[in-house]
């Protein structure tokens, strides 16, 4: 999975956990994807589309959600409990 594809997901499940709500806006998504990643609202459209031809989310226009399967993917050189 690419830079671009792994922030958005992780952006998303963290935006959609137990204690928020079940999809996340549009906006909510972009705003804080773009701010924080230096991504382009294009890169992370592409991504959002390659997720939700994958199953990976659900798409309901403006809001998103991750599918059941869907998980945190670490990025490079993140230590776990596993290591």
């Amino acid at each position: 999975m690419n830079d671009t594809k792994r922030h958005v997901l992780n952006t998303l499940l963290t935006q959609t956990n137990d204690h928020q709500t079940e999809w996340t806006s549009r906006r909510s998504l972009f705003t804080t994807t773009v701010a924080h990643t230096a991504r382009s609202a294009e890169e992370v459209q592409v991504a959002l589309d390659g997720f939700a031809d994958d199953g990976l989310i659900e798409d309901q226009g403006e809001r998103y959600r991750p599918a059941n399967d869907a998980e945190r993917v670490l990025h490079p050189g993140e230590i776990t409990s596993r290591d």
